[in-house]
């Protein structure tokens, strides 16, 4: 304690003193002990003040344990079960207390008030920087994210504009900026990691049961899932926008130099392609990848490539006046190259038994080789008065046609070398393509003003009209292998699909390619095309009726398909029927994989897989359930039987062991899949017919939708109602489902709403709320909850956010208008499968099958050069399609380069 000035009163000093030590030292000798007045109101006083703060008592010679039971009242010391201090009498008669008592002394906290403020101060200061440490990472994020947002936002439009050539950069880079802005606005890790401590949180009980702390909760996170899910909206429907518009595109793939012919190999597992820059190509038509190194032997540009009937030579054209053959296995030339023309040699095909090449060429002459030797066969076809743009050897080998620039298709005796027909072009149109059919019969040509013509060899004159369509140029045409379709190639950037018979177009054309098309050509089936470009791009396109944006599943007889499920492994599909079957398919091909299911006696109007994929359970329009075999297709056991009209409605609990149907006789109830038995009495309350039933994830509790416009919940153990009827809809309600965690509950109605429930409460949702163009036949989540997929009486499919109540994108069409009956999302969220009363049913790519659509079409990622200059320097890159290459960079000035070719 430091001095007082002379004359201050005692207590006073005391207290000061006090006030300043952080600990107070007891001298415990004899007196102090036994005379404790004064030492002793000093303890009190330090004590009542501060409480926490340490007394340290010094034993004098042993004071403490000889004087301890001699004093009254020892507790003011409170020296019991602490540490104290052992000194002698003779230190304290010096005034030197020993070095040991010293040290022990030193480890006591020492702190006068001063430093406890100046600790207190720092503490405040780092708090405040903690503080604002954590507020500046925060705001960095949320620039960071905004910033990633406005980038994702920014990409899938600008990828738009250019797939759709508003913008100049091919449909390369327009889809991977699409990729690139749909994987930004969906790799924020937080947004995951917020709906983990949400979910974390509303598990325990002091949340859980308190509402309003939900409520709260929910909207704080709402306000950061907003932005998060406008971009992720935004990003799916650019994704549906360009997977519909390149639905019919397999595949694209980059060629260093514009590719002037393509062709099929005859078993079609290859393409073989020549290009501007002297070299040929091949490539896996399955795939899309380049096979070995390319073919260089050219010395100008390859103007013309064709297999032979094997597959096993491929012979080229080129601008440098000569012909090529090739081995198709290891892409080495044979021998030398054909000379004689004098110019570039503009088509190149094979006779039909590969014993002869022929060639057409600008120097107005064709010209029949030796395949074996590479020498010329008599003397060249003479009479074209221009240059010779395509020819063409009939079926049977026996003629050739050929197409000019001076307006006219010849036809010539392969033996004479002589014309034997010639059939004239009006309105002075070069020929630039031409096709036999493949009964020989009649030739396809494609000229200057766009049409096409077909002709008939016989006469020598054009069936019917022109075929009308393209804006430019047709430069080639192809009959398909059954002469029923013709594909034709323009300078307008398009391929169309003709009716060879009516000369009329089918469906849209397809568009894509960003520059001129130079070649087309049938796959061997007959379902592929594919096509090359001065864009620098090949492209494999689906020529079959039924576009990719749909796997079709063969027809079921005639007979609409009323119900459907995914598997739960999503391999297969089970659908019923009203021809009183089920059936199950092939949920990647389409195709059927069992025979009919045949045992009910009326309408199939429900079915479903058991959790484990090993049982499918039906309902009927015969009042019956039945179990099957899903491997088998055997019926088990005896029908189900109780209901008093007909079954609308069947589902499995979780563990399988039980299922619940619904009904037109207004009950649910509840059967022992073993036994077969019902379990229980009929659930009763619903006023109309029972349309649809479902169990919640955790087998607990059954909901229900009838026609009286009402769903209910049920104790799925004691088949009490759980709470009051949810009621909302204004016309009958069709279909309901749980989301996967349960909690909640959509419906949809034939008062064209999708509505969302709390499953706890019963509560409407009052947003999202889901406005429909037509009545809903059908609602499914998806496996993540976000999504929604609906199903309506005008044949149209639509996903819905679920969050936001909005549409995602267009919506889905295919039924011929005919209503959807079910629809039913695969396990793992990336297909829709859907039936109706077209008798087919459909499945469709959706969200993430969009990206893995686009990501196999074009084979790559963007390379780290790419991603800099398309998307930004200052985000870290991330893979478009992950396990595809990423291509090496590239030298800035080839990058620059877009070097166009021109067609001929």
């Amino acid at each position: 304690m430091e001095e007082a000035p002379p004359g201050a009163k005692l207590d006073s000093t005391l207290k000061n003193g006090l006030k300043k030590s952080r600990i107070l030292v007891v001298v415990a000798n004899e007196g102090a002990l036994l005379q404790s007045k004064y030492v002793r109101q000093e303890v009190e006083e330090f004590r009542s003040k501060y409480p926490k703060r340490d007394i340290i008592p010094i034993n004098i010679d042993g004071a403490i344990e000889k004087f301890e039971l001699l004093t009254k009242d020892s507790g003011w010391l409170d020296h019991k079960e602490r540490i104290w201090l052992n000194e002698t009498s003779q230190a304290l008669d010096d005034g030197i207390t020993s070095s040991e008592v010293l040290k022990r002394l030193e480890l006591a906290p020492r702190f006068i008030l001063s430093n406890t403020r100046f600790r207190c101060l720092i503490a405040l200061v780092m708090l405040l920087l903690i503080g604002l440490a954590v507020w500046a990472g925060y705001e960095a994020w949320d620039a960071s994210s905004k910033y990633r947002d406005a980038t994702a936002i920014r990409l899938v439009n600008e990828g738009n504009s250019i797939t759709s050539d508003q913008k100049p950069g091919g449909t390369i880079k327009g889809l991977l900026m699409v990729l690139a802005g749909h994987k930004l606005a969906h790799s924020d890790s937080i947004y995951e990691v917020l709906n983990i401590v949400y979910l974390k949180l509303s598990q325990l009980d002091f949340i859980r049961n308190n509402h309003a702390i939900i409520t709260r909760i929910k909207h704080s996170l709402n306000v950061l899932y907003k932005r998060r899910y406008t971009s992720s909206a935004d990003t799916y429907e650019a994704l549906q926008t360009e997977y519909l518009k390149f639905s019919q595109l397999v595949l694209l793939r980059e060629n260093p130099d514009a590719i002037t012919s393509v062709a099929f190999s005859p078993d079609g597992k290859q393409i073989v392609s020549g290009s501007d820059d002297k070299t040929l190509q091949i490539w896996d038509a399955k795939t899309g990848q380049a096979i070995g190194h390319t073919l260089i032997g050219h010395s100008g540009k390859v103007l013309s490539v064709a297999y032979n009937h094997d597959g096993s030579l491929i012979a080229s054209g080129s601008e440098d006046n000569t012909v090529r053959l090739w081995d198709a296995k290891n892409g080495t030339p044979i021998g030398q190259p054909f000379t004689g023309h004098e110019k570039r040699v503009f088509s190149v095909t094979f006779s039909p038994d590969s014993s002869r090449i022929a060639s057409g060429s600008a120097d107005k002459t064709l010209r029949l080789w030796n395949v074996k030797t590479g020498h010329l066969i008599g003397k060249p076809f003479k009479g074209h008065k221009r240059l010779v743009y395509s020819i063409a050897f009939s079926p049977d080998g026996s003629l050739i046609a050929s197409g000019s620039a001076d307006n006219t298709i010849r036809l010539w005796n392969v033996k004479t070398g002589q014309v034997i027909k010639k059939l004239v072009s009006d309105n002075e149109n070069p020929i630039y393509g031409i096709a036999f059919s493949p009964d020989g019969n009649r030739i396809v040509s494609g000229s200057r003003n766009g049409n096409l013509l077909l002709w008939d060899l016989k006469t020598g004159k054009a069936l019917g009209q022109p075929f009308k369509g393209h804006m430019a140029v047709v430069y080639n045409v192809s009959f398909s292998p059954d002469g029923n379709y013709i594909v034709s190639g323009s300078n307008d950037k398009t391929l169309r699909l003709w009716d060879a018979k009516t000369g009329q177009p089918i469906g849209t054309p397809f568009t894509g390619h960003s520059s001129g098309i130079s070649s087309v050509a049938f796959s061997p089936d007959g379902k592929l095309v594919v096509s090359g470009s001065w864009d620098k791009t090949l492209r494999v396109w689906d020529a079959t009726t039924i576009q990719s944006i749909k796997q079709h599943f063969s027809n079921y007889d005639g007979h609409p398909v009323t119900c459907l499920a995914f598997s739960p492994d999503g391999d297969r599909i089970v659908s019923g029927s009203e021809d009183k079957t089920l059936r199950l398919w092939n949920a990647r091909t389409g195709q059927p994989i069992s025979q009919f299911f045949k045992g009910h006696d009326a309408s199939v109007s429900s079915v479903t897989f058991s959790p484990d994929g090993s049982l499918i359970a039906s309902g009927s329009e015969d009042k019956t359930l039945r179990i099957w075999d899903s491997r088998t297709g055997q019926s088990i056991g005896h029908p189900f039987k109780n209901h008093e009209d007909l079954v609308s409605s069947v589902a499995f609990s979780p563990d399988g062991s039980r299922i619940v149907s619904g009904s037109r006789d207004k009950t649910l109830r509840l059967w022992d899949v073993r036994t077969g038995q019902t379990i229980g009495k009929p659930f009763k309350g619903h006023g109309a017919l029972v349309s649809s039933v479902a169990f919640s994830p955790d087998g607990n509790s059954i909901i229900s939708g009838s026609w009286d416009k009402t769903l209910r919940l049920w104790n799925s153990k004691t088949g009490e109602l759980i709470g009051r009827p949810f009621t909302g809809h204004k016309n009958r309600i069709s279909s309901v489902s749980f989301n996967y965690d349960g909690g909640l509950i959509a419906s949809g109605s034939e008062d064209k709403t999708i509505r969302l429930w709390d499953a706890k409460t019963g509560e409407l949702i009052e947003y999202p709320f889901f406005d429909n163009e037509s009545s809903v036949s059908s609602v499914a989540f998806s496996p993540d909850q976000n999504h929604i997929a609906s199903g309506s009486w005008n044949g149209t499919l639509r996903l819905w956010d679920t969050n936001t109540g909005k549409p995602i994108g267009q919506s889905l069409s295919g039924h011929e208008s005919l209503p959807i009956s079910s629809v039913a999302f695969s396990p793992d969220g990336i297909r829709i499968v859907a039936g109706s009363k077209e008798n087919t049913p459909h499945i469709w790519a959706v969200f993430e099958g969009w990206v893995d659509s686009l990501c196999f079409k074009l084979g790559r990622n963007m390379s780290h050069q790419e991603w800099r200059k398309w998307v930004s320097p200052d985000i870290e890159y991330i893979e478009q399609c992950p396990g595809l290459p990423i291509p090496p960079d590239q030298s800035e000035t080839t990058v620059a380069a877009e070097t166009k070719a021109t067609a001929p």
